[in-house]
């Protein structure tokens, strides 16, 4: 039986969120996190071939297995509730649990990515993200971010593309 996570009732509860570092105990949180934002998310819209290759290979439980000390969690209570990797200029993964969305953690998250930019001396952020992702674009956009250029075609797998929209924060 899993635990139960709570959910953020309104923005005014963000206060309850903890930003940190990911420490090793965070892992199983973090692949299930990773797997339920790709199901829901990424469902949507990916080519069902490229839906069935992740997760029969597990491909975000081994990203995390593998790269788990290079991610900043949000924390709700003792819950993991979403993701963020950063890289010097550019937010590579943010991933939030669905049953969180909506309610600031990718804020809270994607404000932190800002604050390290800057901290570093970055005059900019960059993200990339597929064009066919209007949650993740619509996110981006309330957040001020600027579309670069246009949706270039990415090959998932033999037959499944999609489009890679770059954006920045200035």
């Amino acid at each position: 039986m899993t635990a139960q996570i709570p959910r953020i009732r309104s923005m005014a509860r963000r206060s309850d969120l903890t930003i940190r570092a990911a420490v090793r105990s965070d892992i199983p949180a973090m692949q299930n996190v990773i797997r339920r934002a790709f199901l829901v998310d990424y469902g949507r819209f990916m080519p069902w071939p490229a839906v069935q290759n992740w997760v029969a290979n597990d491909i975000g439980g081994q990203f995390v297995e593998r790269e788990w000390d290079d991610f900043t969690v949000a924390v709700l209570g003792q819950h993991v509730v979403g993701l963020l990797q950063v890289r010097p200029g550019f937010v590579k993964e943010l991933w939030v649990d669905p049953a969180h969305q909506r309610f600031g953690v990718g804020t809270a998250l994607i404000n932190h990515a800002v604050e390290l930019a800057e901290e570093a001396g970055n005059l900019s952020l960059r993200v990339t993200v597929f064009a066919e992702n209007l949650n993740a674009l619509k996110f981006y956009l309330a957040q001020n971010w600027e579309p670069l250029g246009v949706p270039e075609p990415v090959e998932l797998l033999p037959g499944a593309i999609l489009h890679a929209q770059k954006l920045i924060k200035l």
